[in-house]
């Protein structure tokens, strides 16, 4: 599920965009992280789990768009301690905000991981 609104961050430009993992779930047996991005004044948030990242990676690193280490890799056992999850969140945004800092325009895997597909087109209706 995703959410929209508008920042009161005067200072970026209508071209200005960035990323960041602001909080964690625990939905049953797995995390979802909460991604905010942000376009200029709007922001929307997405939610995704560890395994649409590394499939998202790997449509990328197929795509030959990033390197197979770029990931922070799987681990099975201890993934739901707190000190985990809080270090995987930091390692996946910076994932996240390097790939938005080399690419411009995004590949498309990653625009509709981040559903820029979906929120691009409401924010030039408003």
């Amino acid at each position: 599920m995703a959410q929209i609104g508008n920042s009161n961050t005067p200072n970026m430009g209508s071209d200005a965009r960035s990323i960041d993992i602001t909080a964690t779930e625990q939905v049953e047996t797995f995390t979802v992280y909460v991604i905010q991005v942000t376009m200029g004044e709007c922001f929307w948030t997405v939610k995704h789990r560890y395994s649409e990242f590394h499939e998202l990676h790997e449509k990328l690193v197929s795509d030959k768009k990033v390197e197979k280490s770029a990931l922070p890799p799987k681990k099975l056992i201890g993934n739901t301690s707190k000190s985990f999850i809080q270090k995987r969140k930091q390692e996946l945004a910076v994932y996240l905000q390097k790939l938005m800092e080399r690419y411009d325009p995004l590949p498309s895997h990653l625009s509709r991981f981040l559903e820029f597909d979906i929120y691009v087109s409401i924010l030039v209706e408003l």
